[in-house]
């Protein structure tokens, strides 16, 4: 019997860890708009909203001047963020405001975003 297959109790079921955070939908259901997370005049990555229900994060690709390392502890703070706000209740409408990602920087709304 191969290793996998141990996994199984006699009722047929096995646990199942759910890794998403229960946040915001990530399918958006309209046109998105966007804002750039900002540290010390560089782009990490670009908060968006559908403006209904549906949030999320883009990191940007790592350069010379931004490492992959700091974009990924960008991607983690964000996330986790997001997950926050829908637990507190904040519409997707809201998920942009400013007040929301201090002390962090978002820079200025995009609204034809596009995942580049």
């Amino acid at each position: 019997m191969a290793d996998h297959e141990n996994r199984w109790g006699d009722s047929g079921m096995s646990p199942r860890l759910d890794h998403r955070g229960h946040g915001y939908p990530s399918r958006p259901q309209g046109p998105r708009v966007a804002a750039p997370l900002v540290m010390a005049g560089h782009t990490l990555g670009w908060i968006w909203t559908d403006q209904q229900q549906a949030a999320g994060w883009s990191p940007a690709s790592p350069t010379n001047e931004v490492s992959a390392g700091l974009i990924s502890r960008a991607h983690a703070h964000v996330y986790a963020r997001l997950v926050k706000l829908h637990r507190q209740g904040v519409p997707a409408s809201d998920v942009l405001n400013a007040e929301n990602w201090a002390p962090h920087t978002l820079g200025p709304i995009d609204r034809n975003y596009r995942d580049s």
